[in-house]
């Protein structure tokens, strides 16, 4: 109870009032003992520490080496390239080679002989022979009479080539020709 005659006020039996922030523990450290940890801390792990980045030594070796490898690649890489060119050369003049090697053989024909266009084994006897003729300042072509030999066959393509190349020597003013009836022509001028 309280005494009201006594002006003091007494103390409740009550819980005291808890401060703010975080409760003090008794083993708590100051600030200065923090810091002095920390930096013992960070001391210890510094020697702790290996080398982490690369020997200067082993970095300069490295470097010759690469320098060496790409000297290397730049004289492989010429010697390819050399050795293309040369491939290139030899397989243009094997394509030569094989363009002439193909090619028959040109051989020069008289005068008299035929065009190797109509060679006699190119052209089959098959067929009519017409001889023609047309003389100087005529524009159209006359044909004589289908020429028969004396089995009443027609005359083949080397006789009649022949015939037509005689005519035309001794012509004058008159040029001669043979037409075949699907339109094959045998022309001196062209035969000569």
């Amino acid at each position: 109870m309280i005494d009201h005659l006594e002006k003091q006020t007494q103390p409740l039996e009550l819980e005291p009032k808890r401060g703010r922030g975080r409760p003090a523990k008794g083993q708590a450290l100051s600030n200065a003992e923090r810091q002095r940890r920390y930096r013992e801390a960070q001391k210890a792990q510094r020697n702790e520490k290996t080398k982490v980045g690369p020997a200067w030594e082993d970095v300069a070796e490295l470097t010759k080496q690469i320098d060496s490898l790409t000297e290397e690649l730049k004289k492989a890489l010429e010697r390819a390239d050399l050795a293309e060119a040369r491939a290139d050369v030899m397989g243009n003049e094997l394509a030569i080679v094989k363009a002439q090697l193909s090619k028959p053989a040109r051989v020069k024909r008289h005068r008299d002989q035929p065009a190797i266009e109509l060679q006699d084994e190119d052209v089959p006897d098959k067929g009519v022979w017409t001889v023609q003729f047309k003389q100087k300042g005529q524009r159209s072509w006359a044909s004589c009479e289908p020429q028969i030999d004396f089995e009443g066959v027609p005359w083949g393509f080397r006789r009649t080539r022949q015939h037509v190349l005689d005519m035309s020597k001794d012509a004058g003013g008159t040029h001669w020709r043979a037409v075949r009836n699907d339109g094959l022509v045998i022309d001196p001028k062209a035969l000569k």
